[in-house]
């Protein structure tokens, strides 16, 4: 792979970072949108599903990120690797 190649990989990761982060956004607003405009109505059990469920979803797209960590690292390991300068250290 060239250099412009590696760059774009690690373009399309960010972007990816930013569509999880996105998604799990609207997930959690319109989990308090509705949790607040129906939380007279609901049943105590109902209440712990739903929040079981934001929960999973939560777990789903924090498994998500930390997948995109992972390739990321791969991806920067592989530029370093190639002799390209590549990526900084963060805090170096």
């Amino acid at each position: 792979m060239t250099e412009a190649d590696y760059i774009d990989v690690m373009l399309t990761l960010a972007e990816s970072y930013n569509a999880v982060f996105n998604f799990w956004l609207t997930i959690t607003f319109s989990f308090l949108v509705a949790t607040y405009l129906v939380s007279g109505k609901l049943s105590a059990e109902l209440h712990k599903v739903l929040a079981g469920l934001y929960s999973v979803a939560s777990a789903i797209f924090i498994i998500r990120f930390a997948s995109l960590v992972s390739v990321a690292a791969g991806i920067r390991e592989r530029i370093h690797d190639a002799g390209f300068i590549g990526i900084p250290e963060p805090f170096e």
